[in-house]
Order: C-alpha cells, then sequence, then structure tokens
C-alpha cells in the first residue's frame, strides 16, 4: 500500500468522522455494504479519489458477540460481491480469527509462565520450608528452604506421600485431608539433628470452593522452645524469691480497684484481709487507714513519685501490727488501663519491737550514766566536808575563828550537795528552773579549799 494512503487511512481512523467499518462496529452487523458516490461516506471515499473505487464490503471478526476486528475490501469491479468471492472472504475472516485466538493464547500463556516464574521465585525465597500436596497426599512442590534443611533435592521427594516424607503419625494425617491445624512434630534436619518443628497445614480450593490440594509451612521452633524453657525458668525463680520474701504487693487503679495480686501466701494481712481481684482494696480497711491509704495513693499519682507511708494496722485482736507501705506510680500499667499504682506493704512489727526494745536499753543505760554522774557530783562535796571533818577532829583546833571558818566550808558542802539534790527534783518537774549564773571565781576558791584540806591530811603545808 501506498505510505501516503496508509497515512492517510491513519489518521481518518483516529478521527470521528464515519465510515463503513464504524456503522459496522456501532450497528453490530455481520457485514456492510458501501457503494461508492451515494454521498453516506463522502469524506472517508475522498481519500481514494485517485483509485476509482466502485464498492466496499466490511466484514466483522466476533467471538461470542464481541468484535475482535474487521477488514474492509474495496473492490474496483463493476459487479457487486458474489458468493463464492464472499465464502473466500470468510475464510480469511477465520484464519485472522485463528490467528488472533492463537496470538491472544500465546500472549496468555507467556503472562502465566511469567507469573509463574515469579511465584515460583517469590516461593524460593522464603526462608520457612514450604510443601505442596495434591487432594490425595502426593508431594507435587517443595522450595529451596525445604532442600536446603533437610538436605535433599526435588527429585528426592516429588510424587511422594507427605506420611512417608514427614514420617507423620495416621491421626495427623488424617487431619490433613479434613481441616487447618497446627500442630507439632520431631523432624530430622540435615545433618542428621532432630528439631522441633511446628507443622501448619492450609487446604487450596479452586474457584468454586472445592479442595484440591494442601499447603505445609514447617517452622523451626527450636528457639522459641528455649525461650519458653528460660521464661519457666525464671518465673520459677521470680516465684521462689517472691515466696521468700515478707511482703505483700498490690496494684490498684487510682479508684482503688484491685488490678492484680502478688502470688505469696505466707503475708498474713493479705490473707486475712482476702484480697481479691476486682475488689475496692479500701473498703477491707478500717477508715483511718483507709484514709491514709487514699491520700497516699492520690498523692504518689499527683506527684509522680514514690511515697512512703507507716501505718498501724490493727488486724488480728489483742495485736499491734505495723506495717511500711511503699506506693510506687506506674504510668501504663496496661494497654489503654490509665494509671495504676503499686503498693509494696512490709510487716515491721518486729522491727519496731526491737526498735522499742533498742530505745529501753539505750535508756536504761542513760540513766545509769546520769546516775554516775549524780553519784560523782555528790561525792565531791561530800568528800571535801568529810575531810573538813577530819581536819577538824585531828587537830582538835582551839582557835574558835579557825574553827568557825571550818565548820563554814562544811556548810558550804552541805549546801552544795542539797542545791544538786534539789536540782535534780526540778529536773523531774515540767516547769524547769531558772538558771543560775556561776562566777568562775567561785569555782576555783572551792576547788583550792578543797586541795588545801587534802594537803594538810597528807602532812603538807
Amino acid at each position: 500500500m501506498n505510505p501516503e494512503l496508509k497515512h492517510k487511512i491513519h489518521s481518518f481512523i483516529s478521527s470521528n468522522v464515519p465510515f463503513p467499518m464504524r456503522n459496522l462496529i456501532d450497528t453490530k452487523d455481520n457485514f456492510v455494504i458501501h457503494e461508492f458516490g451515494n454521498g453516506k461516506y463522502p469524506e472517508w471515499e475522498s481519500i481514494f479519489t485517485d483509485h476509482k473505487f466502485r464498492r466496499s464490503l466490511s466484514l466483522g471478526i466476533r467471538e461470542k458477540e464481541n468484535l475482535l476486528g474487521g477488514v474492509e475490501i474495496l473492490s474496483l469491479e463493476e459487479m457487486a460481491f458474489d458468493s463464492g468471492e464472499n465464502f473466500l472472504y470468510e475464510e480469511i475472516l477465520s484464519d485472522i480469527h485463528s490467528s488472533l485466538q492463537n496470538a491472544k493464547t500465546e500472549r496468555t500463556r507467556i503472562e502465566n509462565s511469567k507469573k509463574l516464574q515469579f511465584q515460583g521465585a517469590l516461593l524460593n525465597s522464603i526462608e520457612v520450608p514450604l510443601i505442596s500436596t495434591d487432594d490425595e497426599g502426593y508431594i507435587t512442590y517443595g522450595n529451596r528452604s525445604l532442600e536446603r534443611i533437610l538436605g535433599v533435592y526435588k527429585e528426592d521427594f516429588i510424587d511422594l506421600p507427605i506420611g512417608e516424607f514427614l514420617n507423620l503419625p495416621p491421626a495427623v494425617l488424617e487431619r490433613l485431608s479434613k481441616e487447618e491445624f497446627r500442630t507439632e512434630i520431631k523432624m530430622k534436619i540435615f545433618p542428621d539433628m532432630e528439631v522441633p518443628m511446628l507443622l501448619a497445614s492450609s487446604r487450596i480450593r479452586d474457584e468454586y470452593g472445592n479442595p484440591i490440594g494442601t499447603i505445609l509451612l514447617l517452622l523451626d521452633i527450636t528457639e522459641q522452645k528455649k525461650n519458653e524453657e528460660l521464661i519457666r525458668s525464671s518465673e520459677i525463680k521470680l516465684r521462689n524469691l517472691f515466696s521468700a520474701m515478707n511482703n505483700g504487693i498490690v496494684i490498684l487503679t487510682s479508684e482503688g480497684i484491685v488490678l492484680e495480686v502478688a502470688p505469696i501466701l505466707k503475708f498474713l494481712l493479705f490473707q486475712i484481709l482476702n484480697v481479691v481481684i476486682g475488689e475496692n482494696f479500701f473498703s477491707l480497711f478500717v477508715q483511718n487507714v483507709a484514709e491514709e491509704l487514699k491520700n497516699g495513693v492520690k498523692n504518689c499519682l499527683d506527684s509522680r513519685r514514690a511515697v512512703f507511708l507507716d501505718l498501724l494496722i490493727p488486724f488480728i485482736r489483742e495485736q499491734e501490727n505495723f506495717f511500711s507501705i511503699k506506693i510506687l506510680p506506674l504510668k501504663k500499667y496496661r494497654e489503654n488501663g490509665g494509671e495504676a499504682v503499686m503498693l509494696i506493704f512490709s510487716d515491721v512489727t518486729q522491727t519496731k519491737l526491737l526498735d522499742k526494745q533498742l530505745y529501753e536499753t539505750a535508756r536504761f543505760a542513760s540513766i545509769g550514766e546520769l546516775a554516775a554522774g549524780i553519784a560523782h557530783e555528790v561525792n565531791n562535796p561530800l568528800q571535801a566536808s568529810l575531810l573538813y571533818l577530819e581536819e577538824l577532829i585531828e587537830t582538835e583546833e582551839s582557835d574558835p575563828a579557825e574553827r568557825l571558818k571550818i565548820y563554814k566550808r562544811i556548810e558550804a558542802a552541805s549546801v552544795r550537795i542539797r542545791d544538786l539534790i534539789k536540782s535534780l527534783l526540778d529536773l523531774g518537774r515540767t516547769v524547769a528552773r531558772e538558771k543560775e549564773l556561776v562566777s568562775p571565781y567561785y569555782i576555783l576558791l572551792r576547788a583550792c579549799e578543797l586541795i588545801e584540806v587534802s594537803c594538810k591530811k597528807m602532812g603538807s603545808n
């Protein structure tokens, strides 16, 4: 075909101007015959002015009433299209239809092949071993992870029964053909190691919902088992640790509702109060203790800091029980759980009793030290008085003035003892006695007199 004419035809088809083939498309007829010169499609005829065409036959290629394409035959003959030509044209259309179908089929095959290649590459890239079987349980596919972990090739397991390949018990095989489930199995992997595996199965169904096979995933749960054992061991250790502690732990909402109670059976307070999850914790105590706890919880939540309380909680008759309570804020105890607090109760009754005994012991020790000091203070003037009396008796002083002087010293020592005892009596009274100033000269004078008497007794002047 003339390239110029070909270009004109393509340009015309791209426009919205009517022509015989477009009429065929719009009317859904099997064919359209157009006689040139009848003035129905002047724009279309103007393209072929130089070729003197007489008529055209437009034939559509259809499949199930869907137009796949079309052919327009232009004739220079003056005679109309006869039946022989029409049969030939139908054969040509049939061949074109077959070619279009083959092209469509080939295109679909190539697309499906690409999809299968992609899906195969995707399945092979999965690190989890994957197996597919038909409805009778024979293996139809296994990815590369399965080959690598088991140390086998596809030729070794394709078309094998899944029960024989994985050494599955009859109960598991029966469930595989009926339902989707998960179960733990033991498998030998390369190189000859037995490990725990999680077998997860899923049924494959066609577009009508009929089962046509099964997909199995094999998950190595060795690390999971180790972690479970580690968690179980840690839990046992924590339980033993908690059971050895003489503490009660409870977690409350801001309103005092119990969320959790530490499983400590030896904590007597919680046993007697019977603390239960969901109850109002404050209602288990007398009013004054409940108010102290409420205020402590409120202060803890407001300040976002730990609060400490020391409370006397009488829960056994004729006994005083003291508890130290530490209140800790929990910003987010549970997902969407709001604020909460943790209360740690410690029974400090024995500690309080020991503190009281220690206080009494220290008190008696202080009294002993005080008594020793008092004895020392009384002994000094008493010794001075005795020395003066001995001097008076031994020297037989005849001078009245000297004797009076000795009497005065004995009197001063006695007065000092009296004042000391009086001060001790005043110490026990609620109203304190006014303190008196003492001159240092007086203290030195009394000391010199005592030294003088001692020297005379020893025969020194």
